[in-house]
């Protein structure tokens, strides 16, 4: 590595005690970093510095934290440190690692391999048919609903699969549990009336033990239906890895030689199962090179299964370990560490620590308390005082609302509104809950249940279709009177205009459109007739053209995603099954979530606490903070677990510990409110925590003078449409740009059409996989699993076809369209094989790269460009590059760019990107590069060409990339349409000509 003068300048930064952590490259070193004392830093510059200071290869670096955001960041901030190498350090979340190592080692992890994983409905409608089936339930299994319990199953499952245990363990836990209770020699009272009965509070504790009892049983009945069926929960990813480490010395030894340092960030918030991963990986030495980084008064992932004990057990694995405590925070003043520090001291089991010393140079930092009559008091308070620090220059993106539930959002949302303050909402809001969203859902219900007139009254006011008001109110009240069936008079023009209706056409080709999609809904894939009544409704150009365009195609994508997951692997699977799904997510109250995330900068910030973590803001306004709301909440659990570390009191300190987080995420204010009144007008009580919270460095405020002072209509006034950030927005587009670099696809999208690669690339419009593409992906897994057992030996045409099969199993595809593809993909993999005398063994399946590309011009100094390689055979002389194609085989000199069809040249193209990626990666050297063809020729050969690849095309390459970056960061294709448009060819141009 070379010494990056950006490590030098910011470790001379360091105080004694960050060098202290940077500085111990070798042996276990647990970091205390409480909040602002920078612990993001010392990672990242702890793994520069073992780049620097010793021969460690990028790749055996191995970082893991808990969230994307958190990987992004930490990632973002190490290539900017060191530049490409940044990029080859293993750095992921505990999921994604073992999602990796699965996808490196498919052999090794046949559990997961052959299976795929179970939907959120999907289980709650396993769970269904095994309580409906299973004799003796009587604990879990009410008469009034069977079912009923479900949701508080599907939780206590997922939490004891964080804990690490079989159904096997559960169970002998909860026989343990038993025999201590039965041990007990005060279970029954003594005298009185009750002389010989259980006593109350231990027939409680028996209630729970039986539940548990049946609980395992349901379990274990769970985890075989998985097994049979093929199928794997989401926490399975963790678990499932970590017991083939333990049962099998091989498969672990390999991943501990590949991975020489380990750094774990947040370790506070580990469960047990991710704990007994980093051990596994760490325990090929006696004093491994573990650094964890944390902090006990963080640790608010309880209901992940994390336990304080994963942190504090560290120091008894390792009794030698550098312990490392950082003092100096560099964001809150003084007296925001001195109100969070007083609240912590009380804690049970809290560790003895120094307060944290302010070196933030805050001055006048306050703790505020204001207790307000009513919710919507508070929540106009916080908005027109958020409304006066924007006005006085505080940028907006510098202020946040933290709450405590989802559910508190919506009356802060309201007010922020109706002062006209930009704001992002940033809780994990579910996409169906979104107005415009579900008018686009109840049309995909409409077209389900076409011929039911009530679901079509409803659609016809969705704002998108675009007919008026009075139009939709004529032609109900017409089909009424005359006793028509609505689908009936939308079909007929003549009896539209009788009913006075000002646009007939617009109507008639509506339901005309309709028929034609409910036809599709009863045949057709889903996914295909998702995407037909995304477009041809006019949905997705409402979408674009909203001023809120980047978070609905966020929305829409999640829908989409949601869509494609439950109808994986489901052969006869309608849109009929989709919207009866759709049903069952709203009962169990599961949410579908947006894909991407509310970007930063962009107004006032609302958010809960847990989702602040890891966040600062120059002011916060920590509401709702009323007892039993934060701390003393009521437990609702069905299920008490006897897991370790599991008690009645914790509960408290879990919330305690939350509204730490919540109190140091600011740098100069907290601004603490609560109601002391319901809507329902019952008295709300003080947080526990404030009253724990040294009252010297709390400032009571009055509220009297505003609350007088806010006339009553204040609350009828109407809100504004809030905006957000639009897919036209310069400043967000040049954003997405550099997070995303360039891979060679967006490349030659952008050279056919800037708008095919605006729409498909930058902003990423939703569409669900057509047939074309599921059968590219299938193919190109059979293809790497053949590979992958062709180096071992293995040269058998069954195994191509048969991962073909299997892979093609657990895709969209339904119905006559599936058929069909089966029938293409095995024709054409069977001629293939066929077609070849001999294969080298020596090989790079699904090679992945990420690096930079220096760049000279305004605004950027270097591009992350990424790429995958099929498949690069090892040679003496370097590596041959081979990209397999599936699509319909094209002459040299149209790979080349040598004649005028559309898209010539892009594939001569993507050889050189990829002999560009390897040049700048330095690891192999690409002796030439070959396009292999999949599908036949209509003789019925097969194609495959070898391309030498020059210096002199990396060079005009590298050109074409520097002009294509300066174009799209200045939009300087804004105004531009592709050649196809001129013929009316191109859906993209199409999309744009329809932007406002």
């Amino acid at each position: 590595m070379s010494d990056a003068p950006t490590f030098n300048t910011l470790y001379k930064k360091l105080n004694a005690e960050q060098k202290k952590a940077v500085d111990a490259i070798e042996g276990p070193v647990m970091v205390v970093a409480g909040p602002g004392t920078g612990k993001t830093q010392i990672l990242t510059l702890r793994i520069a510095n073992i780049l620097k200071q010793t021969d460690a290869d990028p790749s055996s670096i191995l970082a893991l934290t808990f969230t994307e955001a958190g990987v992004a960041a930490m990632r973002k901030r190490l290539v900017s440190m060191i530049g490409a190498d940044g990029y080859r350090v293993g750095i992921h979340t505990f999921h994604g690692f073992c999602n990796a190592m699965i996808g490196r080692y498919p052999d090794d992890f046949p559990r997961l391999v052959s299976s795929q994983a179970i939907t959120d409905i999907d289980k709650i409608l396993l769970l269904h048919e095994i309580l409906e089936s299973t004799e003796g339930l009587k604990e879990i299994r009410p008469f009034y609903d069977p079912v009923a319990y479900t949701r508080d199953i599907v939780g206590a499952i997922s939490t004891l699969k964080r804990e690490y245990l079989t159904p096997e363990e559960f169970k002998d836990r909860v026989e343990e549990e038993e025999k201590v209770f039965w041990a007990q020699d005060d279970l029954y009272n003594e005298k009185g009336t009750y002389k010989g009965k259980m006593k109350t509070m231990h027939q409680r504790a028996q209630k729970r033990i039986e539940r548990n009892k049946e609980l395992a049983r349901v379990f274990e009945t769970y985890e075989a239906a998985l097994r049979e069926r093929k199928l794997y929960d989401y926490e399975d990813m963790i678990s499932v890895v970590v017991r083939r480490l333990e049962e099998n010395r091989d498969v672990l030894q390999r991943l501990q030689e590949e991975f020489h340092y380990l750094l774990a960030d947040e370790h506070q918030d580990a469960n047990d199962a991710q704990n007994r991963l980093l051990e596994l990986l760490a325990d090929f030495h006696d004093n491994p090179n573990l650094f964890i980084v944390g902090d006990e008064k963080q640790a608010i992932f309880r209901f992940q299964g994390a336990s304080l004990e994963n942190f504090l057990y560290f120091k008894k694995k390792y009794p030698e370990a550098l312990l490392v405590e950082l003092k100096d925070s560099y964001r809150s003043g003084q007296v925001i560490l001195d109100a969070s520090h007083s609240l912590m001291e009380g804690t049970p089991g809290q560790e003895a620590r120094t307060p944290l010393v302010s070196c933030a140079g805050v001055i006048g930092a306050t703790v505020e308390l204001r207790v307000f009559s009513a919710d919507q008091y508070e929540a106009a308070w916080v908005a027109r005082e958020a409304a006066r620090l924007v006005g006085e220059g505080v940028p907006a993106e510098e202020i946040a609302i933290l709450y405590r539930t989802n559910a508190d959002a919506a009356v802060f949302a309201q007010a922020l509104e109706r002062e006209a303050v930009p704001h992002t909402v940033e809780s994990n809001r579910n996409v169906l809950d979104d107005p415009a969203i579900a008018q686009f859902v109840m049309l995909l219900r409409a077209t389900a249940h076409y011929g039911s007139d009530e679901y079509l009254a409803r659609v016809l006011h969705a704002r998108f279709l675009g007919f008026a008001p009075i139009d939709v109110y004529r032609a109900l009240k017409y089909a009424s009177r005359e006793r028509m069936l609505l689908h009936d008079l939308l079909l007929n023009e003549e009896k539209l205009k009788d009913a006075k209706v000002a646009d007939p056409k617009k109507m008639s080709v509506f339901a005309k459109r309709l028929a034609k999609w409910a036809e599709a809904g009863s045949n057709d894939p889903v996914p295909d007739v998702f995407n037909r009544i995304l477009d041809e409704s006019g949905f997705l150009t409402h979408a674009l053209n909203t001023t809120r365009s980047v978070e609905m195609i966020e929305k829409l994508s999640g829908l989409a995603r949601s869509t494609e997951m439950l109808a994986l692997g489901e052969r006869s699977y309608t849109l009929g099954d989709l919207v009866r799904h759709f049903d069952l997510l709203d009962e169990y109250r599961i949410s579908i979530q947006k894909t991407g995330g509310a970007r930063a900068g962009h107004g006032v910030r609302l958010m809960t606490a847990h989702r602040s973590k890891g966040l600062e803001f120059e002011q916060v306004f920590l509401v709702g903070a009323w007892d039993t709301h934060w701390g003393n909440k009521r437990k609702m659990d069905k299920f008490s677990l006897p897991l370790r570390g599991a008690d009645d009191e914790g509960d408290n300190d879990d919330e305690r510990r939350l509204f730490y987080v919540a109190l140091t995420r600011a740098k100069a204010r907290v601004a603490i409110s609560y109601a002391s009144s319901a809507l329902s007008g019952s008295e709300r009580l003080p947080s526990i925590f404030l009253e724990e919270m040294d009252e010297k460095a709390v400032v009571s405020e009055s509220i009297r003078e505003f609350e007088e002072a806010l006339p009553p209509e204040t609350f009828l006034v109407a809100s504004p449409e809030q905006d957000g950030f639009s897919i036209a927005d310069g400043e967000y587009l040049r954003e997405l740009f550099i997070e995303q670099g360039l891979s060679v696809t967006a490349l030659n999208n952008y050279l056919a059409c800037p708008w095919r690669y605006f729409y498909s690339n930058l902003i990423r419009i939703p569409k669900i996989p057509t047939k074309d593409m599921i059968l590219g992906t299938v193919v190109h897994q059979a293809l790497r699993a053949f590979f992958d057992a062709l180096g071992k030996g293995k040269v058998k045409k069954d195994v191509l076809l048969q991962t073909f099969r299997d892979a093609l199993l657990h895709t969209t595809l339904s119905g006559r369209t599936y058929d069909d593809v089966l029938k293409k993909g095995e024709e054409a993999l069977s001629g293939w094989f066929d077609a070849h005398d001999s294969w080298s063994k020596e090989t790079l399946n699904e090679y992945r790269i990420e690096t930079t590309l220096p760049l000279s011009i305004e605004g950027l100094s270097e591009l992350r460009l990424r790429g995958d390689i099929d498949k690069m055979e090892i040679c003496d002389d370097g590596v041959r590059v081979i990209d397999y194609k599936t699509g319909k085989p094209k002459s040299r000199n149209e790979m080349m760019g040598k004649t005028k069809a559309r898209g010539a040249g892009d594939y001569f193209r993507q050889l050189v990107f990829y002999r560009l990626l390897l040049d700048l990666e330095g690891r192999y050297t690409m002796k030439d590069g070959a396009i292999d063809f999949i599908q036949p020729k209509p003789n019925g050969t097969y194609t495959s060409e070898v391309f030498s690849v020059e210096e002199d095309d990396v060079a005009v390459l590298r050109d074409e990339i520097a002009r294509v970056s300066q174009e799209i960061l200045t939009l300087s294709f804004w105004d531009t349409r592709c050649e196809a448009h001129k013929k009316g060819e191109c859906e993209y141009c199409a999309l744009r000509d329809l932007m406002q």
